[in-house]
């Protein structure tokens, strides 16, 4: 690893242009060489983010709660969030996604987003997924998968952009109490959010929109976190509540 971060800080990358003409041609090849080593370490930093995922995964089964519980926390310590640990594993723990590693584009991004699309399927009984598999191969952007299944229109999964700010036309806001709520309460909050889908859909006037605290809540009561706490998540939310802020909201 040393000798690859001085290979890619010395060797690799270079804005020597001694004893060249100082005209466009020379700056373009310059630019792009630089530009296509850049491109090929992120590449494989992504695919190493997979690596990452795959090891969590294994260290849960062979560490045990505890073990793997100090591991998490250490590696958060080093940088490495448990939310984004636990969005590496559950990539890693996709059965789909294994299938395509070979055809995936390099963007770990896309492959998060499409973990998400997945899951959605699974929970809400439709298809999209199959709707747009043929279409993935390296070179794909999640764009494409937008235009497919939405006609143009962004397709919010996940934490994508649909925390926009309340406009005049919200009537009411549901805040969740994050403490209070343990994973004890995830057999009620999962009856919370299908009785308020049931009343809303009971109005014709009203409509639901789903916001991104909604994905974190189902995650932080999910029975399969493990008991060491999320201490950045925590200060980021405690951090968040001194004002108001729409992500705590579920608008209906």
């Amino acid at each position: 690893m040393k000798d690859l971060i001085k290979l890619a800080s010395k060797n690799i990358f270079s804005v020597d242009t001694r004893g060249k003409s100082m005209n466009r041609s020379t700056f373009y090849n310059q630019i792009s060489k630089n530009l296509f080593v850049a491109n090929k370490l992120k590449d494989t930093a992504n695919a190493g983010f997979y690596k990452v995922g795959q090891l969590l995964v294994k260290a849960k089964k062979e560490l045990g709660s505890g073990g793997y519980g100090k591991l998490k926390k250490q590696l958060a310590n080093d940088g490495l969030h448990i939310k984004q640990q636990e969005r590496y594993k559950a990539i890693a723990l996709n059965p789909d996604i294994k299938l395509l590693y070979n055809k995936l584009p390099p963007e770990w991004t896309f492959w998060e987003k499409l973990t998400r699309l997945i899951e959605k399927d699974k929970k809400d009984g439709t298809d999209n997924f199959q709707k747009v598999k043929h279409l993935i191969d390296p070179s794909i952007k999640w764009k494409d998968v937008e235009l497919k299944l939405g006609k143009g229109q962004k397709i919010l999964i996940g934490r994508s952009s649909i925390n926009n700010r309340d406009n005049r036309t919200e009537i009411f806001g549901l805040e969740y109490d994050y403490k209070i709520a343990t994973k004890k309460h995830k057999d009620e909050f999962l009856l919370f959010e299908k009785e308020v889908k049931k009343l809303a859909s009971k109005y014709k006037f009203i409509k639901l929109k789903e916001k991104n605290y909604l994905y974190d809540a189902r995650s932080i009561l999910s029975p399969d976190r493990s008991k060491t706490k999320d201490d950045t998540t925590k200060e980021e939310v405690q951090i968040k509540m001194k004002s108001y802020n729409p992500k705590r909201k579920i608008d209906i």
